[in-house]
């Protein structure tokens, strides 16, 4: 038992699509977390006020005690309680290494690696563009690489898909040689058919994996994963460790896409890295959020055996600005994080004000004949 107390939990919707949240104790420690749902803050943001409310008072030491209680008391699961559940497990982890003096990551089981492999997202809408950005990137070093598909509008065939992207590979093939690994983003877009067929041809290319190509229900990521030579990347939507054990069980998938804010915070994130371990399958985080989702997963990149890389956000905004003190750097590909205690970074104290909350609704698309795409 710590002697601490919870005192007051915060959740703080900013900028387009964060939602902080703050846990204070009566031993003047602060924690800090995020959460996952980036399109409905305002929504997880009252799970976060109705949870706090029954751990006012409590113990913040007794985080797997915490953990189990918002996870499996309720009646439901789902996206927006895991994500507010999430903010606050990882606020309980920045709590108790601040008052313990050691960085999370040391309360894991400690560093199996010193820095974080990452990988960025190239910019550009056409063909020429991309490959310009993957010339770009390189030269600042960046070694892993992920591109958006050239065929990604919902009115192309199969044909069009696969000759689209095989041309794409080939040219940034071409432009930046074997010694980068390059990823491609198809955002369950692609029926199970076209998957196949994509693999095939980017097999030659060497790509790292072909990322959520399906929507991540096992039978269908099964049926893709036997018949597709390319790795594949799958379960960023999962919002709890039991679908994303299941994609490991029941499918033939190189790597989990866990997001930590979304599926239970640090102690899921450790549990399902631990669960894919004994699969032979390797993790690649998802993480399109802010500064807290992005040491939150470094922690655990930190000592996961089985981490192949961490996804970069830095197409959605410089949050280094939220953050007092040392920041997060990237430095010839590498992540380099500070090292302080807990989570290693507080954040600033007019937040709220310096990053106001615009909001972010869900998109919708739709393809040429009207039907709905997934985004």
């Amino acid at each position: 038992m710590s002697g601490m107390k919870i005192t007051k939990i915060t959740p703080i919707p900013c900028y387009t699509r964060w939602c902080l949240v703050k846990v204070e104790t009566d031993a003047g420690i602060t924690g800090w977390g995020e959460c996952g749902c980036w399109a409905w803050q305002t929504a997880t943001a009252e799970c976060v006020k109705i949870l706090g409310s029954l751990l006012e008072g409590k113990d913040p030491f007794q985080i797997e005690k915490w953990w189990n209680a918002m996870i499996r008391t309720p009646h439901q699961q789902g996206a927006l309680l895991n994500s507010a559940i999430s903010a606050i497990d990882i606020a309980l982890w920045d709590i108790k290494g601040k008052a313990l003096g050691v960085p999370i990551y040391e309360l894991l089981g400690g560093a199996h690696r010193d820095k974080i492999d990452a990988y960025e997202t190239l910019k550009g809408n056409t063909t020429e563009e991309k490959v310009a950005d993957a010339v770009r990137l390189v030269a600042e070093g960046w070694r892993h690489l992920r591109i958006r598909p050239d065929s990604n509008n919902g009115t192309d065939n199969m044909a069009q898909i696969c000759s689209k992207n095989e041309n794409l590979y080939a040219k940034l093939r071409e432009a930046i040689g074997y010694e980068i690994d390059i990823s491609i983003e198809m955002h369950r877009q692609c029926k199970p058919v076209q998957a196949i067929e994509l693999g095939k041809r980017l097999d030659k290319y060497m790509v790292h994996f072909i990322e959520d190509p399906v929507l991540d229900h096992p039978e269908e990521v099964r049926y893709v994963t036997e018949r597709c030579p390319a790795p594949i990347a799958n379960g960023e939507r999962a919002f709890n460790i039991y679908q994303l054990a299941d994609l490991c069980r029941n499918t033939n998938v190189a790597y989990l896409r866990p997001d930590f804010c979304v599926i239970g915070g640090i102690t899921a994130g450790m549990k399902i890295a631990h669960i894919a371990e004994g699969y032979g399958v390797g993790i690649v985080p998802h993480n399109p959020l802010g500064p807290i989702s992005t040491i939150a997963a470094l922690h655990i990149d930190r000592v996961a055996p089985n981490f192949e890389c961490q996804e970069w956000p830095g197409t959605f905004g410089n949050f280094n600005d939220m953050i007092k003190g040392d920041t997060i750097k990237v430095e010839n590909g590498y992540i380099i994080m500070p090292e302080g205690p807990g989570l290693g970074i507080d954040i600033i104290d007019d937040l709220e004000e310096k990053f106001p909350f615009q909001g972010n609704k869900p998109r919708w698309t739709f393809c040429e004949d009207g039907s709905v795409r997934d985004t």
